[in-house]
């Protein structure tokens, strides 16, 4: 390596060893605050190692409340208060810290804010998530009450493997469960997951909500194969495409075949369709008819419920008739002189066997 590339990376490399070493943590007095409640964080920075010039901001939800604070080499303790959210409902405090020379990280809490009648709050995140298979969906389940709580967790048992489960929160305190829906099995379209949460101390009971959007991906559901793409034919003939399909899911499936000119001359047959079950195989026959000889393109698409799955170029040669060919040689007159030669020597050819004919019916006398 040049000593110049060498003196280059020296400083990145520094500086990406600055990044790892830095560890960071976020304290909060409480878990979960009454609206406009002082909140009270403490923000621990250790191992700033390197000779540079750190700095810190944070941010409660997407409110920018620290420009700029610089901080000293070594560990760090920053304390911060600030009034809780009127909002009640799930929060997040974000601190960033960030160097001199663009390298950063940040770290997130989260709490919660208590609406005036206390018990619990919860949320299911994502709200909207996009699968084809399986999603992980996560529950948070925040206490707000003044005693340790059970939790009943209600699920849509035709999404999940479990129906419910259990979890226990303690006082002012929050807890997480990471939920398993389970989609294979369903048709591509919006779904509603429905959770209810119920408190076995306070015997009552929220409902949350997430919209799972199910994208299957049509193209490995389905087998296709064709008859050929590249085609050699003769006026009058036409070309006969198969397109064979599997629809390996377990779902109906519509499929369609379309056929659109690039450079042809001729008849095509209109859009193409079949619907086949679950497991079921099928073919989609279609027919091409050109009107001249030449070299010929067709586009072709294939589509399952829609969704494009395969496409490609379908080449056309159309071949002049062989038996017109000959014909056409014999009579074109740029052969003209060919005609003329080969004549020629026919009738001097006859000539010579009539007389040859002539020559063996008369006896001539001898001349002595």
């Amino acid at each position: 390596m040049k000593r110049w590339m060498f003196l280059l990376l020296v400083p990145i490399m520094l500086g990406f060893s600055s990044a790892a070493n830095l560890q960071t943590d976020i304290q909060m007095d409480e878990l979960v605050y009454m609206p406009g409640e002082l909140v009270n964080v403490l923000v621990k920075i250790d191992h700033m190692l390197e000779d540079k010039t750190y700095f810190f901001d944070y941010w409660v939800d997407e409110h920018y409340l620290l420009n700029s604070r610089v901080l000293s080499l070594g560990n760090n303790e920053i304390q911060l208060f600030f009034e809780a959210p009127q909002t009640p409902g799930f929060h997040k405090i974000r601190i960033k810290i960030y160097d001199n020379k663009g390298y950063s990280t940040t770290r997130e809490k989260e709490f919660a804010v208590s609406p005036e009648t206390k018990g619990f709050i919860v949320d299911l995140q994502p709200k909207v998530s996009i699968t084809n298979m399986e999603t992980t969906l996560t529950l948070k389940i925040a206490n707000l009450g003044t005693y340790d709580d059970l939790f009943e967790i209600l699920l849509p048992g035709y999404y999940t493997k479990s129906n419910h489960s259990y979890v226990e929160v303690a006082s002012h305190d929050m807890e997480y469960v990471d939920i398993e829906a389970d989609f294979s099995e369903f048709r591509s379209s919006n779904y509603n997951f429905p959770v209810k949460v119920c408190s076995l101390y306070l015997w009552s009971c929220l409902t949350n909500n997430a919209e799972v959007l199910v994208k299957r991906d049509e193209a490995k559901e389905t087998l296709v194969s064709l008859s050929g793409e590249d085609f050699y034919i003769y006026p009058n003939e036409r070309v006969m495409l198969n397109v064979y399909l599997n629809n390996t899911s377990l779902f109906n499936k519509s499929y369609s075949l379309e056929l659109t000119p690039i450079d042809f001359f001729g008849d095509l047959s209109e859009s193409k369709f079949l619907s086949l079950k679950g497991g079921e195989t099928g073919r989609i026959r279609t027919t091409l008819f050109p009107n001249e000889t030449g070299k010929f393109s067709v586009k072709y698409t294939i589509l399952s419920n829609g969704v494009e799955i395969k496409t490609g170029i379908m080449n056309v040669t159309a071949l002049e008739n062989p038996i017109g060919l000959t014909a056409a040689a014999i009579f074109s007159p740029s052969y003209g002189w060919l005609y003329a030669l080969i004549s020629f020597a026919i009738i001097l050819g006859l000539s010579y066997i009539f007389i040859r004919n002539r020559e063996g019916g008369f006896n001539y006398p001898y001349f002595k």
